[in-house]
């Protein structure tokens, strides 16, 4: 019978290791929702495994490879990012708006050997690659396909803290963009530090993601404590009502970016909260 832990886990803690813990304690809780589309926490790690497993048995990468990531907020990012990262796969993301100069530098720069792109960046994509990239993965029907046929085993393959879980690169307002190699352990104790010092991303929050999944250093904080996430994927737009009521008599958690109105996100939570 499989252990429902990683081996080493209590030594060495990835991001993966907190999200398979919060699905041994609340398997059914949502982890994470995207429009109307979402997974629970058991569902979430049963994708981060196959990931992993598919890493090494069908996409040929290896412990210390390099993958890339050109989407948008969707609930498959954060199965990526860990799922790769498990395996050993550290995950360059890349902005769904970037033109092909800067996809092409990008993954070169990285190194990926591997781009996963939304379904309507595939001609962007396919026409951006370096020699390096061996393989692009589209969203949807593909890998759907692929992760079903997937093994859901832990993937064993000796990845500690101290591995890279993704590479988010900067602006490049005073140069040319540069990768910022963030680890485990790095992104384990910023979430720590987070939870103790302001008290958040706690089993009981519900964390409203309005920024890029792909300039955030933030990826897989919120649910390594047993939060629940919801994905804005329209940046440009102001936090819908649906959204607050899901969150009313809840913490939330967000992040002010252009556009997006902060004061009446918390009016607009306030009444929610009043009529219900």
């Amino acid at each position: 019978m499989q252990t429902p832990i990683r081996n080493g886990a209590s030594k060495s803690i990835l991001i993966a290791d907190g999200i398979r813990a919060s699905s041994l304690r609340t398997p059914h809780k949502t982890a994470i929702t995207e429009s109307s589309r979402s997974l629970t926490y058991r569902q979430l790690i049963d994708r981060i495994d196959r990931v992993s497993n598919l890493a090494h048995a069908g996409w040929g990468l290896r412990h210390g490879d390099r993958a890339a990531l050109m989407m948008r907020n969707r609930l498959e990012y954060m199965e990526l990012v860990c799922g790769l990262s498990s395996a050993g796969v550290a995950v360059a993301t890349i902005g769904p708006a970037s033109a092909m100069p800067e996809v092409r530098f990008l993954c070169e720069d990285a190194g990926a050997r591997v781009l996963f792109v939304d379904a309507d960046l595939k001609d962007l994509a396919m026409a951006s690659i370096p020699a390096c990239v061996e393989r692009v993965i589209v969203m949807g029907d593909e890998y759907e396909a692929l992760l079903k046929n997937a093994s859901n085993a832990i993937l064993d393959v000796g990845v500690t803290e101290n591995d890279i879980f993704s590479i988010p690169y900067t602006s490049g307002a005073t140069g040319r963009p540069k990768g910022v190699m963030l680890s485990h352990r790095g992104r384990v104790l910023a979430c720590y530090a987070m939870a103790s010092e302001h008290g958040t991303y706690g089993p009981d929050d519900r964390a409203v993601a309005t920024t890029p999944m792909f300039q955030r250093r933030k990826i897989g904080r919120r649910n390594l404590q047993g939060s629940s996430q919801i994905l804005q994927c329209n940046t440009t737009e102001y936090i819908n009502a649906q959204a607050i009521f899901r969150c009313n008599r809840s913490r939330l958690v967000s992040h002010p970016q252009r556009g997006f109105d902060i004061g009446r996100c918390v009016n607009e939570i306030a009444s929610a909260t009043d009529s219900s």
